[in-house]
């Protein structure tokens, strides 16, 4: 067993939860009204899982491929690639975004 793949358990209040839905709430609108997410994004919008994504591809490629065509795919771990992120550049980046 490795410990590196778990994470610490933090138990937050009821108030903190309600801030964090409100705030999430409020960014999703904001990015989809802006068009910012692309129509294509799963994942963290209501209604669109990561299982959906996957059976949405897994019914394109079989179309394609029935069609005498040839998949190639990449697939990749990005779980923690996000602990890796150098938050002073992508705040600098997001700072300089007309809002």
């Amino acid at each position: 067993m490795d410990m590196n793949n778990y994470r610490p358990i933090s138990l937050t209040s009821v108030v903190c939860k309600l801030m964090e839905t409100i705030i999430r709430n409020y960014t999703v609108e904001h990015m989809t009204s802006n068009d910012y997410l692309y129509d294509r994004q799963f994942g963290f919008i209501k209604g669109r899982t990561a299982v959906m994504q996957l059976l949405r591809m897994l019914d394109e490629w079989t179309e394609y491929i029935d069609s005498g065509g040839q998949i190639d795919c990449i697939y990749t771990d990005l779980e923690k690639a996000f602990d890796k992120v150098p938050h002073k550049k992508l705040i600098s980046k997001l700072a300089s975004r007309k809002v």
